[in-house]
């Protein structure tokens, strides 16, 4: 799925927004509005838009992200897929049951930004990113427009834009290589721990 992830995004404007003169109180304001939890539940529908293939790609299923353990996509269709993230290894299977494993490369940084953004977690993604934010104070909605500052991320991905109240509701990916995505999140639930069969997953890659 990851694999996906990094092919996607499409490119949208949020409309009625409006700027703050301070970035820092900006990002401050926006990381205040985020729940923050140890772990977070969403369902996802990420579209891919390339120029190789003229109609776009359209994947959903569900995002995990828990603490300490790690993210894990699991794509429901168009086919049955997994791909679990822990701090030091990738774990892709299409059964849950047979698992290609391999150590953290260079998505790891990637995977860290991704996952303290949709977490809540703003001050490392600080860190790797020049950031545009903007607040309207008025109905809450945000937009944050990140710019990667490193040549290794920069070879991968040109920038992510998300949006979002009291959660990431849209992540939108531009890769270097024009390639798009779209991620929508709904239906976002805080349990307290992960299911067994998602510590299951993780235990998998482990």
């Amino acid at each position: 799925m990851i694999n996906r992830l990094f092919s996607f995004c499409l490119s949208l404007c949020l409309i009625g927004v409006t700027p703050i003169v301070s970035q820092a109180d900006t990002l401050d304001d926006i990381a205040s509005r985020l729940v923050q939890r140890p772990t977070l539940v969403a369902h996802y529908t990420a579209e891919k838009k390339t120029a190789s293939i003229p109609v776009p790609l359209i994947s959903r299923g569900t995002l995990t992200i828990s603490e300490p353990q790690g993210l894990i996509w699991k794509t429901q269709s168009p086919f049955e897929s997994f791909a679990v993230f822990t701090d030091t290894r990738i774990g892709f299977s299409n059964d849950g049951k047979q698992w290609i494993v391999r150590p953290q490369g260079h998505t790891q940084s990637y995977i860290e930004q991704i996952e303290s953004i949709v977490s809540g977690r703003l001050d490392s993604f600080r860190d790797q990113f020049l950031l545009d934010a903007q607040l309207d104070s008025t109905s809450g909605r945000w937009s944050l427009i990140a710019t990667p500052k490193h040549d290794r991320v920069q070879s991968m991905i040109t920038e992510i834009a998300f949006f979002g109240n009291l959660h990431v509701e849209r992540i939108l990916i531009t890769q270097s290589n024009g390639d798009t995505t779209r991620i929508v999140f709904e239906n976002i639930e805080h349990p307290e721990n992960p299911d067994p069969c998602t510590m299951r997953l993780f235990e998998a890659v482990r």
